[in-house]
């Protein structure tokens, strides 16, 4: 999370596992108070997805890597023209 920008929720959208690997979808929204990704506060609310996969060898994690959608959020912000309402 960027400092200065409230995430009221965090929730879990799906979560799979297949031997040693979890993937997980997620969702956040907040409002953008603060810095993010290059783009000053705009006070706009916004919701960004994005997946988690991670690899565990004994018990932790040996591999993690993640991608989140952005350009939904950027839109939301009023950085890229389209549409501004979160998905929902």
């Amino acid at each position: 999370m960027d400092s200065g920008r409230r995430v009221p929720n965090d929730p879990f959208l799906k979560q799979v596992a297949y031997g040693e690997r979890i993937a997980t979808r997620s969702t956040m929204d907040g409002t953008h108070l603060g810095d993010y990704s290059g783009v000053a506060a705009t006070g706009r609310v916004m919701e960004r997805t994005g997946i988690t996969i991670k690899r565990f060898d004994s018990g932790k994690v040996a591999e993690s890597g993640a991608c989140a959608g952005l350009l939904p959020a950027f839109r939301q912000m009023g950085v890229v023209a389209g549409n501004t309402e979160p998905a929902g």
